[in-house]
């Protein structure tokens, strides 16, 4: 194979991939998941217990390994890791 050849057909390809990367690829086809019998599929996550956020002057203690999830009365949340002793001293006031 000649230079002239192989370097005309190095181009061509080149050419081709080009125009091809500029003319935008064509809009890739929608997956449509459909319902199989028996198949897998995921169920409906549970609705949580509604929480009664902590009253003041209420402590919280926890022990090794131990973790804890409180609702405090302004509507934000506590995470107490383990070994943790907090106390909530007013509405808005908490004591670790």
């Amino acid at each position: 194979m000649s230079r002239r050849l192989l370097a005309s057909l190095v181009g061509g390809f080149a050419a081709v991939i080009v125009a091809a990367l500029l003319s935008g690829s064509p809009s890739a086809p929608v997956a449509v998941a459909e319902s199989v019998k028996g198949a897998l599929s995921s169920r409906p996550r549970a609705e949580s217990p509604p929480v009664k956020p902590l009253a003041a002057g209420t402590e919280i203690r926890t022990t090794a390994g131990e973790r804890r999830r409180e609702a405090l009365p302004d509507g934000s949340v506590l995470y107490a890791n383990e070994q943790t002793v907090a106390k909530l001293t007013a509405n808005n006031k908490l004591a670790v």
